[in-house]
């Protein structure tokens, strides 16, 4: 798999990374002849084009050049699930005129620890990986003597071939397809 992984990553430099998943579909079908590829594009945030621009070469040059024992029809390859997470938090603050940099502060600390790409650079999110509610709570705790976390909800919502979900983070079973990315956040202060 590791071969696999090294020719799709060279393929082309716009591939952040790169997942391989043997014996399951996307669909959740167990195929022990399956193989799918999950690419996480670097410009994933403009959209599907970048993906969609290499995705019939890469599959033509992988059935081509590598020795996969796979037939063309059980070799998939695809886009990660994207699963949104949302955060609603309510926090104590210590002075009233720090509330408008808390909030900023908080948004910008939960949309980047939340970024996927970068794995390999170390920042980012494994394909098949999901951040668990303590390690966000973690994240919220930074600015603790200047506001104090006292909730938050974390939302997960994403759609796959059964549609649109929506559920706890804690309740979230995750797929080897799946990839958080940054939702909408809500940061609500009081003293």
């Amino acid at each position: 798999m590791d071969d696999y992984t090294r020719a799709i990553l060279a393929y082309s430099d716009t591939i952040d990374q790169v997942a391989g998943i043997v014996g399951e579909t996307v669909d959740g079908k167990i195929d022990d002849a399956a193989i799918t590829f999950v690419l996480l594009m670097k410009d994933f945030h403009e959209g599907s084009f970048a993906f969609h621009r290499i995705v019939s070469g890469l599959k033509e040059y992988l059935m081509k050049r590598c020795e996969l024992t796979v037939t063309d029809e059980k070799l998939q390859i695809i886009e990660p699930i994207y699963v949104d997470i949302s955060v609603n938090v309510w926090a104590n603050i210590v002075q009233i005129d720090d509330s408008f940099e808390i909030q900023n502060l908080l948004q910008e600390s939960l949309t980047e620890y939340l970024e996927p790409s970068g794995y390999d650079r170390g920042r980012g999110w494994k394909i098949g990986t999901m951040p668990k509610k303590s390690q966000l709570m973690m994240r919220l705790n930074i600015l603790k003597s200047r506001a104090v976390v006292k909730k938050a909800v974390m939302i997960a919502s994403y759609t796959d071939h059964k549609g649109f979900h929506e559920v706890d983070l804690n309740d979230l079973k995750v797929t080897p397809f799946m990839i958080c990315r940054s939702g909408k956040h809500e940061i609500h202060i009081s003293i």
